[in-house]
Order: C-alpha cells, then structure tokens, then sequence
C-alpha cells in the first residue's frame, strides 16, 4: 500500500472533506456505559452495530446522525469516543490535521485502545444490549475507525467471537504505516469477518475494486460475502462529513449509508 494521505497527516488524502459541525437533533443519548466512557447510544432491538468515530470523535458530522438511521434499521446502534475526550481539535481551519503527527500515536489499538473495547464496549453490548454473541454485532467506521475496524475484527481475544461484518466508510487504514510502521495490507489480511470497502476518489489503489485489500478478502473462508463500491465523484469523509446540500454528495451519501445497513442486516444474527 502506498503512503496514501501523507501529505495531509497520514489519515485523510488530499482533496478531504473537513472537520464538520451541524445543526441535527439527534434522537438518541450520550451516556456512559461503563468506567466513564462516553457513548452515543440510540435504537432497540436484536442486532447491535457499533460505529467508529473518525479523528474529530462522536461529535463530527453527521456521525450521529447516521447512528439514527442504523437505529431505524432496528440495530441499537453504539458510536463509542474512544479518544475519551481527547479526539483532534482542528485549531486551523485551513489545515484541521495539523496536529495529527503527535496526536495519533496516543491511540494504538493494542496498548491503548484494547482495554475499553474488552473491559467496556463489549461487555455493554453484551449484557446491556443483550447481545450475548458478537455474531449479532456489525461494526462500521468513518476514516480512522474504519483503522480501529480492522483491529477490532483480528483480535482474537475479544469476548463474543468473531464479529458479523465490518464496513467501512472511506476507510484510512494507512493509519496502520503512518503512525506505528506497520503493514495495513497485513492488518486487513487478518480479518475474520465479511467485509464491505466504500472509498471515495481519493482512497488508495489497493482499497479500490482491483486492489490487493479486495483480493486478499476474497482468499478467505467468507471471501464470497466481502464487497468493494468506490464513489468516483466524492472526497475522502463524504459520508459523514460531506455538505448534503450538494446533491451529488447527498446522493452518494445515502447510497453509501444504504449499502452500509443492508450489508450488516444480511450478516447479523439476531440475537435470541
């Protein structure tokens, strides 16, 4: 995989869509669900799927929003601040990633990262939510959470098994090399659950229909149910953080979304 994003912070290409704030009431709450980590949590139901936030945290975009619609889906839908208050502030408005090189490495899956999902997330889910299996959980990221995604579906040592599905919205897995030097095609290798890629224009080669992350995904077990849709017309974050007034990045938005939601509904279990 090329150094894809680099000149922007390792994270987002050139050409993203910014840091975005917006008027939306959402309908469900923050609360914290379990040793003072914060969650936006909304819906009801058999399925859960857990939404992973991009560098800017549970409050960018549209990311909340979209959590609603999961709800709708009948998912609970949980969208978790991993960064515990810390997420990137864009103190720039000409260049919001200008403190991502010290920022990122504070959150490596492994050392930091791990104890909240294993200690916290899961167990909500779990026992809360009465999801007992992880076969009932999707997760889904924007960005960086697609990164933590991939994490999430390699470990091994969770609780609850494999996970149903992982989809990601204009994925940043190059996380993986900028910030700890480490293989994302390796990281990607080591999934163990469908996974659907929905990158823009400006995603790397290999995360793109002839990419070698779609045909590494293809060479396992599930290969048959792992699914690629690149957005030609759209820019890295469009998903979450594109102008919907646009039409063009309204309608792509939507189909993204659609796709995202009819992907976790065909791969969750509902729990009994």
């Amino acid at each position: 995989m090329s150094n894809a994003g680099a000149k922007e912070g390792g994270c987002c290409p050139p050409g993203s869509w910014p840091a975005l704030q917006v008027d939306y009431k959402p309908r469900g709450t923050m609360k914290d669900i379990g040793k003072g980590l914060q969650a936006y949590v909304v819906g009801s139901g058999s399925r859960g799927i857990i939404v992973l936030p991009d560098v800017f945290g549970v409050e960018s975009g549209h990311s909340k929003a979209i959590c609603d619609a999961f709800a709708d889906a009948g998912f609970v839908a949980v969208l978790p601040d991993m960064f515990r208050g810390g997420a990137l502030q864009p103190r720039d408005p000409n260049n919001p990633l200008a403190d991502i090189g010290a920022w990122g490495p504070k959150f490596d899956y492994q050392s930091v990262l791990q104890k909240d999902v294993k200690e916290v997330l899961l167990p909500y889910l779990h026992d809360q939510c009465k999801l007992k299996s992880n076969a009932s959980i999707a997760l889904a990221g924007f960005c960086w959470g697609s990164w933590m995604l991939f994490h999430m579906c390699a470990d091994s040592s969770l609780p609850g098994g494999p996970f149903a599905c992982g989809i990601s919205f204009h994925p940043s897995v190059q996380v993986e090399a900028f910030f700890f030097k480490r293989d994302p095609l390796a990281l990607i290798d080591r999934a163990t659950c469908p996974q659907l890629l929905l990158p823009s224009a400006g995603e790397d080669a290999s995360l793109k229909e002839e990419g070698d992350a779609i045909k590494r995904l293809r060479a396992k077990p599930f290969g048959a149910s792992c699914g690629v849709r690149t957005f030609p017309e759209m820019q890295h974050g469009w998903v979450n953080r594109g102008d919907l007034n646009d039409p063009k990045v309204a309608r792509d938005s939507q189909q993204a979304l659609e796709l995202g939601i009819d992907f976790a509904k065909r791969h969750t279990k509902p729990a009994a």
